[in-house]
C-alpha cells in the first residue's frame, strides 16, 4: 500500500486484475480506490467471480459474462438470446451498477462482442468484429488494457470500448497470448 501511495500520482490509469489467488483482499481493492479516487485517476478493474471483492467507485468494471453472473449473484444462463434482449445478461449489469456503483461497465461476451453499460444511458451492445479465432487466452487482458488506454487517451467510454472490441478481435486471430501492434489497431479502426 506505501508503494501504490507512491507511485499511483505518477501513471494515468490503473489497471486491477484479480486473478483470485489471494494477493488482492478486500483491503488492497479499498486502497487502491480511495488512492486512485483521491488522486483523480482512471481505475479499470477485471473481478475475479469468486473473490467478491468490491470495487464501488471505480471508473470502469470488466468482467466477462460468466463473472458478471456470478458477482450478480445470479444463475449462469447458457442461454444467450440478442444481446439487448438478454433480460438475465441486462438484470445482471444493472445489479454490477448498483453494487459498484462504476461510471461504466464493460461486459465482455466473447464471439458476442461486448456490452458497454452505463447509469442513465441505455446499454450498448458491440458486435465482435469478424475474424478466425484461433486462441482466445489473453482476450480479456487485450480488452482491458486497450479499454483503460483509450480512457487515458481522453476516449468516451464507447470510443474505448470500440477500441477494446477491435484489439480483442486482433488478439483471438494469433496464437497464444499476442500482442496488438499500433499499426494492426490503427488498420482495424480504419476498417469500421
Amino acid at each position: 500500500m506505501e508503494y501504490l501511495d507512491r507511485e499511483i500520482p505518477a501513471v494515468d490509469a490503473i489497471i486491477v486484475t484479480d486473478y483470485g489467488k489471494g494477493f488482492v483482499t478486500q483491503d488492497l481493492a479499498d486502497h487502491i480506490s480511495r488512492v486512485a479516487s483521491g488522486s483523480g485517476k482512471i481505475l479499470v478493474v477485471d473481478p475475479h467471480p469468486y473473490t467478491s471483492l468490491s470495487w464501488r467507485g471505480a471508473t470502469a468494471v470488466k468482467p466477462n459474462r460468466t463473472e458478471a453472473f456470478l458477482e450478480a449473484g445470479m444463475r449462469v444462463s447458457d442461454v444467450t438470446p440478442p444481446i439487448l434482449s438478454d433480460q438475465g445478461l441486462l438484470e445482471a449489469a444493472r445489479r454490477l451498477l448498483e453494487l459498484w456503483e462504476p461510471q461504466s461497465l464493460l461486459i465482455t461476451l466473447g464471439e458476442h462482442g461486448m456490452l458497454l453499460v452505463q447509469p442513465d444511458v441505455p446499454p450498448h451492445h458491440i458486435s465482435a468484429r469478424g475474424r478466425d479465432i484461433f486462441d482466445v487466452s489473453g482476450a480479456g487482458d487485450t480488452a482491458i488494457a486497450v479499454f483503460t488506454l483509450g480512457l487515458a487517451a481522453g476516449a468516451t467510454p464507447m470510443e474505448a470500448a470500440e477500441l477494446a472490441n477491435c484489439a480483442s478481435g486482433i488478439a483471438v486471430g494469433k496464437l497464444g497470448t499476442a500482442t496488438v501492434t499500433t499499426a494492426e489497431l490503427g488498420a482495424a479502426v480504419a476498417g469500421l
